[in-house]
C-alpha cells in the first residue's frame, strides 16, 4: 500500500479539533449522576380533556376509514323495490320528493 501525501493527512489530522478523554469521561460521570438522581422516582403523564376528545375522534375517524364506503345492504333492498314496482305508488313518489326538496 502507497501513501502519498503523508504529510497534508497528518496537517489535516492535527488540524481538526480533537476532544481529550477527560471530557469524554464528566460526560459519563454526570450521565450515572443524573441516573442515580432520579432511581426512586416514577415518570408521569397526564392527558387534557381536549387531547382526549382528540384521541378519541382519530379513533372514530380511523374506525370511519374502515367501513365501506356504500353500503350494499341498501342498495340491494333499494334495488329490490324498483323491480318489484313499490317506488311507483303516488304516497311514496310524494314522500321521496319531499325528502329531496327538504319538505
Amino acid at each position: 500500500m502507497e501513501i502519498n501525501n503523508i504529510r497534508d493527512i497528518i496537517g489535516q489530522l492535527t488540524s481538526q479539533e480533537i476532544k481529550p478523554a477527560d471530557n469524554n469521561l464528566n460526560t459519563v460521570k454526570q450521565t450515572e449522576k443524573r441516573n442515580i438522581e432520579t432511581k426512586g422516582r416514577s415518570d408521569e403523564i397526564s392527558i387534557s380533556e381536549e387531547g382526549k376528545r382528540a384521541l378519541e375522534i382519530q379513533r372514530y375517524s380511523q374506525l370511519a376509514k374502515k367501513l365501506p364506503s356504500v353500503r350494499q345492504d341498501v342498495i340491494d333492498r333499494v334495488q329490490q323495490r324498483i323491480l318489484n314496482d313499490q317506488y311507483s305508488e303516488r304516497d311514496v313518489i310524494e314522500k321521496t320528493a319531499g325528502k329531496i326538496l327538504g319538505l
